[in-house]
């Protein structure tokens, strides 16, 4: 076990990337995947619930900190602009019933 205090890109090679997004609850996590003919996909963890929230930058009451809350949504705006990447958000049923699931897959 480590405990990780900040960003990490997790083999070096900028491959997978553990991004601190806290505001949900302390040490709070989203990740970043580069893959081959994807792109740079976002797993957001719990740093927003639904696309709707992210684009107004509205956090829902039971976060634990609700300005690192809108911070880590920040850090994930810009990481969608420097990579152009795409994020899925965990929670959102809308955006999950039109994204590829098993046993599809994204590569």
């Amino acid at each position: 076990m480590r405990l990780i205090d900040g960003d990490l890109d997790v083999f070096d090679d900028g491959s997978v990337t553990l991004i601190s997004t806290p505001g949900h609850t302390p040490g709070s996590q989203s990740l970043l995947v580069h893959l081959r003919n994807s792109g740079f996909i976002i797993l957001s963890g719990d740093v927003v619930h639904l696309e709707e929230n992210f684009a107004k930058s509205r956090v829902p009451s039971l976060n634990t900190d609700k300005r690192a809350s809108v911070e880590s949504m920040d850090k994930i705006r810009q990481i969608i602009t420097t990579y152009n990447a795409t994020m899925f958000i965990n929670h959102d049923k809308k955006q999950t019933d039109g994204l590829k699931l098993l046993p599809a897959f994204y590569d």
